[in-house]
């Protein structure tokens, strides 16, 4: 069920998907790396494997994983996906919420985006989205933490 070989099974699918996902909300960084070692293991479909940095997404400490995660092996992750899906990808960092990351993504994707389709008007709303969630947890002080 599993083993992500294509089987036809729609089941099969969203189990593995929900599978996958799970391995996104571990927090120890040793089970972050192997949940990252499983994306590019090439076990998996890749659009199915991409559902453990979605669900990194739903943390701080996670969003920030991923996107260093997606930084530092940008070339591959993009050279392996349609080009269409790199303005997608990219999105991924609208999780982010701190200006330490914002100029990170800044700095990572602005000499990127010539690559990518829509690249320079999909960044301007990645850190505009970014801008507005600092914002928000600057007037909402210290009661924004769970």
């Amino acid at each position: 069920m599993l083993d992500g070989s294509p089987n036809g099974s729609t089941a099969c699918s969203r189990t593995r998907v929900a599978l996958l996902r799970a391995l996104g909300y571990f927090a120890d960084p040793a089970l972050i790396q192997r949940a990252h070692d499983v994306l590019w293991s090439n076990e998996f479909d890749r659009f199915e494997a991409g559902s453990i940095l979605q669900a990194q997404l739903d943390s701080p400490e996670g969003a920030r994983s991923a996107n260093a995660y997606l930084r530092t092996h940008w070339d591959t992750i993009v050279a392996g996906m349609p080009p269409m899906v790199a303005p997608f990808i990219l999105r991924f960092s609208e999780a982010l919420c701190d200006a330490s990351s914002r100029a990170d993504v800044e700095a990572f994707f602005t000499p990127r985006v010539d690559q990518m389709s829509d690249g320079a008007q999909t960044l301007a709303e990645v850190l505009a989205e970014i801008d507005g969630c600092i914002a928000r947890r600057a007037a909402l002080g210290p009661t924004w933490r769970r």
